[in-house]
């Protein structure tokens, strides 16, 4: 039997209560809109201090992990090849400058955001400090974002979960300003003067955690193609790329899990129940203990997951988990729970009295609709723009970081049917290194890599400038311990003094089950250039279409050679339909440095992926160049 009028989410049978609580729950139902009765109740000051606390840790984590501030000289060295592209907040400052911001003003809003998120934790200036806090940092992680086109989701959730809350009321007990204003002002408590104005900023700042979630089943729902996401070899695909394109020691629960088809893909439906229930926290209110398990513990355990089998850990996440507690709930039940110990120590009755627990959720009907008006239109705009985003991708589109459409991981890594087990391709960029300690033929196995690298490897075309500022690049991020070999960093196993690159475009397989998903296979793979004790050299070759011959032609533009000779081979649909096959010889002819190709009506029905193998007597070499890909995509 339910003792108070219904609030959200549940069944109430009328029949069972008594005829004076069935008019007034009638009442309330015709003079309360139902957002008033989740948004404005009575109580929450506590839930909202907490709730300020937890976002400061959470604020605190991600400026940390994002770096120092001090360091930025370094950062810019470091991430100059990605580009500028201004995101969020840093587009209003770009706009008057037109320039990357200085040193200075980056080291000031770092320090801005560490001041002011110790000050938002201690409820010093509460309402102030947060707002502040909430903008530096969200502005200090929009710089660090604003190298590179793209970002990731790392940081975004807890930035989301702030900005939705600063504006709330959260310093009116457990904090400076609570203690200040009691003891040295003198003044009344401010809780009961201000029911109905700490829960809809906790609920604000939980459902903008709980839409990351959702966004993230969504997406799966469309972009996955829906419960195949988790029905198919997708989860097992994911891991085997993530630990097998630059990584190479998965944990063992990783390894366990994609030789086992109905534990991953279990694990694949129980992942989309949990991101799909979490957003569902805010009409549970009156549940407590269930609102607890679906927002706190089904987000711990995805970070519990990504933390285990991808070994992503985001401690910055761990914090948001609390804000699906109802902190005063508990504190009621566990006071009351102490009925017999408080007759024998009343300093337990005064610690009741003094928090001043509010009792039940009831709506607090005193709320100005002026006040009620400026929320409801900042929800409105915020999450109106928080669901455009995961719907439309308007974030990617208009840069408006932290907003995104939380696309991770979102797509089938698998290939039709997905009922069946086939290979699954994927691209890689990949860098070998040699160094004066190792053997010839004898390159380093790198367990980490910077993506900026790898991606501008993939994504070159051969060139040979383009080529040596690759190389440049990396030499660069070995000297300065960016790239880590054997789980150490690099000038802790190996000398800076390198003496043999090379760079590779490929198509890498995750073998189809019931072989093991590791370690995944070439289908594809060219070099692109190379750097060694005979000097610089590659191919850059392009691909034309000859309009009058009606021929296609590969146009080899070769550096660093002696006296080479060609030969050109191929795969044919080797990523439509991939295999573990060897390469066959092109039908064509040579015109100089022009590769003419035969047969072209037969061409055109097929993808063709081509390899150059080179052969140089005076230099001593014999390799395979990768060349032009996917005929029918150029077409």
């Amino acid at each position: 039997m339910l003792k108070a009028p219904f609030i959200a989410w549940g069944e109430v049978e009328v029949s069972k209560l008594t005829k004076s609580k069935s008019q007034s729950f009638v009442k309330n139902l015709k003079t309360s809109g139902f957002m008033d009765r989740v948004l404005f109740l009575k109580g929450g000051a506590y839930n909202a201090a907490i709730a300020r606390m937890v976002l400061a840790v959470a604020l605190w984590y991600t400026i940390q992990l994002v770096g120092s501030a001090d360091r930025w000289g370094t950062y810019c060295i470091s991430l100059k090849t990605w580009g500028w592209t201004p995101k969020g907040l840093v587009k209003i400052f770009n706009y008057f400058t037109g320039e990357i911001p200085s040193q200075d003003f980056v080291v000031g809003v770092y320090q801005l955001s560490k001041i002011s998120i110790i000050m938002m934790f201690l409820g010093v200036f509460s309402r102030v400090s947060t707002i502040v806090a909430a903008l530096s940092s969200t502005l200090f992680v929009s710089i660090m974002c604003s190298f590179g086109p793209f970002w990731s989701h790392g940081f975004n959730v807890e930035l989301l979960a702030v900005l939705a809350f600063m504006f709330g009321r959260s310093g009116d007990v457990l904090s400076v300003d609570a203690l200040i204003n009691k003891y040295i002002w003198r003044r009344k408590e401010l809780v009961g003067r201000f029911d109905g104005r700490y829960w809809w900023p906790v609920l604000s700042a939980e459902l903008a955690t709980h839409m990351f979630m959702f966004a993230a089943f969504y997406q799966k729902m469309k972009n996955g193609d829906g419960f195949w996401w988790a029905l198919s070899d997708n989860l097992r695909n994911s891991l085997a790329v993530a630990w097998g394109l630059t990584r190479f020691d998965p944990p063992a629960i990783a390894e366990w899990l994609m030789q086992e088809p109905l534990v991953y893909k279990t694990a694949g439906v129980f992942q989309l129940c949990a991101q799909f229930s979490t957003i569902f926290c805010i009409f549970l209110i009156r549940h407590p203990v269930i609102r607890a398990i679906v927002g706190s513990l089904f987000f711990f355990l995805e970070i519990m997951g990504l933390t285990h089998l991808f070994r992503f850990w985001h401690p910055q996440w761990v914090p948001l988990c609390l804000l699906s507690i109802d902190w005063e709930w508990f504190g009621r039940k566990i006071l009351g729970a102490q009925a017999r110990l408080k007759h024998a120590f009343p300093a337990l009755q005064r610690l009741e009295k003094q928090l001043n627990l509010s009792k039940g959720w009831v709506p607090v009907k005193g709320i100005s609709r002026s006040y009620k008006g400026v929320v409801y239109s900042f929800m409105a705009v915020f999450f109106g723009y928080y669901i455009a985003n995961f719907v439309f991708s308007l974030g990617e589109r208009h840069l408006n970081y932290p907003f995104s459409s939380m696309a991770f991981y979102s797509e089938n890594r698998a290939m039709r049917p997905f009922d069946k087990h086939t290979y699954y391709p994927i691209y890689r960029g990949w860098v070998e290194v040699r160094t004066k300690e190792d053997a010839p033929g004898q390159y380093v196995k790198f367990t980490a890599f910077p993506s900026d690298v790898l991606d501008t490897v993939l994504g070159a075309s051969g060139q040979e400038q383009e080529m040596r500022d690759i190389h440049a690049s990396a030499r660069m991020r070995m000297k300065m311990g960016s790239w880590q070999v054997d789980s150490l960093p690099w000038d802790a196993s190996h000398t800076t003094e390198i003496v043999e690159i090379r760079t590779y475009r490929q198509i890498m397989a995750v073998p189809p089950y019931p072989r093991p998903p590791l370690p995944m296979v070439p289908l594809h793979s060219g070099l692109l250039s190379v750097e060694d004790e005979r000097g610089f050299r590659g191919l850059a070759p392009r691909l034309e279409w000859d309009e009058k011959a009606q021929e296609y032609y590969i146009e080899l533009n070769p550096y660093g050679f002696k006296n080479p000779s060609f030969r050109v081979l191929t795969h044919r649909n080797v990523r439509e339909t991939p295999a573990e096959v060897e390469p066959t010889e092109l039908a064509g002819q040579w015109q100089g440095k022009r590769f003419y190709i035969k047969s072209t009506k037969n061409i055109d029905a097929s993808y063709l992926y081509t390899l150059i193998e080179v052969t140089d007597p005076v230099l001593g070499v014999k390799e395979i160049y990768a060349g032009p890909e996917n005929f029918q995509g150029y077409r």
